[in-house]
């Protein structure tokens, strides 16, 4: 009798210990189908205060609108971010050459209605810097539409962009 009871013990427990396994790894299976969700940060670099926060998806584009401060000519970054959220650089347009503007990549360039198109191939970015100007930065754009202006950032700070998984 006691070996009965031993063995409906042992049986149980086994019975138990197998249910928590199997229910932790569908929770586990389950996590990783859950949509993944990333948040666009730009941060003051020196106080790493958060001066803007938004929802951003894959394939979704941003694009930076400047003013080169030299030649004063138009010149966009355009930035898409994948599928694992990582952010990469799918597109520079300018409308001729000056200091910064980068030129040592021979691949991917074209002439399109005046414009110098850049297209690198798998050029990610784990961030993006730029001492920010009211006047050299007229506005950046999310899936086409402004999602900031110059004035939206304070004037001469060092800012950063960022994502971030929630």
């Amino acid at each position: 009798m006691k070996n009965e009871g031993r063995r409906r013990g042992a049986s149980s427990f086994l019975s138990i210990f197998m249910l928590v396994i199997i229910v932790s790894l569908l929770v586990l299976a389950c996590s990783d189908f859950r949509e993944r969700e990333w948040m666009i940060l730009i941060k003051e670099n020196s106080e790493e205060a958060v001066l803007y926060e938004g929802p951003i998806q894959a394939g979704d584009v941003i694009g930076f609108h400047w003013i080169h401060s030299v030649e004063h000519i138009e010149w966009s970054e355009t930035f898409q971010l994948n599928e694992e959220g990582k952010l990469y650089l799918i597109e520079s347009r300018f409308a001729g050459f000056g200091a910064g503007i980068p030129h040592e990549h021979q691949d991917g360039f074209y002439v399109e209605e005046g414009m110098v198109v850049f297209e690198p191939k798998n050029h990610q970015v784990d961030y993006y810097d730029w001492i920010h100007s009211h006047t050299a930065l007229p506005e950046i754009t999310y899936n086409g539409e402004i999602m900031l202006t110059g004035e939206d950032l304070p004037h001469h700070q060092s800012l950063r962009m960022i994502i971030e998984e929630r």
